[in-house]
């Protein structure tokens, strides 16, 4: 008869946790994929203009609805749009019984560059809607000379944050006459700080232009 021999129990060790599943690569922005951001110089205390005019009148420009801006930053729309070469934030600070509001923003203008403008497939198509007067020169405004209003598609809205899925761009009617006659050139800008209004407002502006 074979000895006795002891067997020690086995007991088991802790199980082991599961490998967790590798972790995605974060999805990159849709803006990421715009090409790099432009860079600005800022004026502060200035307004701009085309490169030779001799006013601001003389330059052609579209407003950008302020209220659809995040951030109260204007740049971030002409950073995608290449014919905008200069962007011009207005503030205000309203007067109210007597007494001086926070500056808040009043208005954003880009300022184009012509021919970049009308090379753009939504120019393009929209011109055929365009007016034409006597000289054969094509105006971006209606019959009675009223602003044209031209939506471009907005290629991140998710990042933009704008509220509707276009961004609708209005051209001043008092600066129609200035297109094909004051070309944005380099640009330029002058002084305009402290203005205050007949309504005691006080208002100052800057000038970004893209280097």
């Amino acid at each position: 008869m074979p000895p006795c021999r002891w067997k020690p129990r086995q007991t088991r060790g802790p199980t082991p946790e599961p490998t967790p599943a590798p972790t995605p690569p974060p999805t990159p922005s849709c803006l990421s994929k715009l090409g790099p951001k432009p860079t600005y110089k800022e004026h502060r205390g200035a307004r701009c203009k085309a490169e030779h005019s001799k006013s601001r009148t003389d330059s052609w420009f579209l407003g950008i609805g302020t209220a659809k801006v995040k951030d109260h930053d204007c740049g971030r729309v002409c950073d995608w749009l290449p014919w905008c070469r200069a962007y011009e934030q207005m503030y205000i600070r309203n007067m109210f019984n007597g007494e001086l509001q926070p500056e808040k923003l009043a208005s954003c203008n880009m300022f184009v560059d012509e021919r970049i403008w009308a090379a753009d497939a939504v120019v393009a198509a929209e011109k055929k809607k365009w007016t034409w007067n006597a000289e054969g020169e094509s105006y971006p405004s209606d019959m009675e000379g009223n602003p044209m209003f031209f939506e471009f598609p907005i290629p991140c809205p998710e990042d933009l944050d704008l509220r509707r899925n276009k961004l609708t761009l209005i051209n001043r009617c008092h600066v129609n006459s200035a297109y094909g006659k004051s070309v944005y050139g380099n640009g330029a800008f002058y002084e305009y700080k402290n203005v205050t209004t007949k309504e005691g407002n006080l208002m100052r502006s800057s000038c970004f232009q893209k280097e």
